[in-house]
């Protein structure tokens, strides 16, 4: 058999390969990510001041002292401050003793990073965190005082890291859990009151990524076997071939007539047959 035709079979057969043989990627994801979901759904007494630290995509239920429930799917802090909150900061910032006056809220501010400098607008004080908006992405988002080195107000003046997590206890803080009930996001105000208790599941991810990683494993196998079978194929390829139907003895796929294959064949050095 010509080398181009024994060429454009290989590629053939692996091109059906790399197109079938990933099921057992997706199955392993499948699997993993229903295992995964079964665990997140289980939710525990939890402190409220720890609902900060949950990952979001977690299970999480608030009681309230209205004897309703919040219970929904845990996407984090809000960042964007509430109109409570701006007139508490305003009036916070007055009287502040930090050594320098804190930035104003919606001030464009540098916030040093341990590898980078960014320049955000200035959205207020979370839990031990800076929340902002990237000036330069227009994304929401926060750094906590550990990843700090400093943050600067417009005019250049700093405050240290040290001087934030020194002074983190005596910060007025903006601490809405974000909650996602079906289409709808509620929120709710950590530090109002309102809360009586709050459960909370954790955001498993180990299954899906095993079940991922298992799958790849088992696909790769199989395309290296097909490929070594079609290489070792082209050792003992003949023009001489009987007829009858070829099949792969490592994955099951539409047979491919010989004869078919046959038909199409370039001879050694010349063109096509027309």
């Amino acid at each position: 058999m010509g080398r181009r035709v024994i060429i454009t079979l290989s590629i053939a057969l692996l091109s059906l390969f790399a197109i079938q043989i990933e099921g057992c990627t997706v199955i392993g994801y499948g699997i993993g990510s229903s295992i995964d979901a079964r665990s997140s759904s289980v939710v525990r007494p939890a402190e409220i001041s720890q609902v900060i630290t949950i990952e979001p995509g977690a299970k999480i239920v608030f009681h309230l002292s209205d004897s309703s429930t919040v219970s929904g799917t845990y996407r984090g802090l809000a960042v964007l401050p509430t109109p409570e909150y701006e007139g508490l900061y305003e009036v916070w910032r007055e009287s502040a003793v930090l050594g320098v006056r804190p930035p104003r809220l919606h001030e464009t501010i540098s916030i040093r990073r341990r590898a980078e400098t960014i320049k955000a607008t200035f959205l207020g004080f979370g839990p031990r965190r800076v929340h902002y908006r990237s000036k330069s992405m227009k994304t929401l988002g926060w750094a906590g005082f550990d990843e700090l080195l400093w943050i600067a107000d417009s005019s250049g003046t700093r405050i240290s890291d040290t001087t934030l997590i020194a002074a983190a206890d005596r910060l007025p803080v903006h601490a809405v859990a974000r909650v996602q009930e079906g289409k709808t996001e509620r929120t709710v105000d950590l530090l109002d009151g309102s809360v009586l208790s709050v459960s909370a599941g954790h955001y498993h991810r180990g299954a899906r990524t095993a079940g991922t990683i298992i799958g790849l494993t088992i696909d790769a196998g199989l395309i290296v076997a097909a490929a070594v079978a079609v290489s070792g194929s082209q050792a003992g390829c003949s023009s001489s071939y009987s007829g009858g139907p070829l099949y792969s003895p490592y994955y099951s796929f539409r047979p491919v007539s010989m004869d078919t294959v046959l038909a199409v064949r370039v001879p050694d050095g010349g063109a096509s047959n027309p």
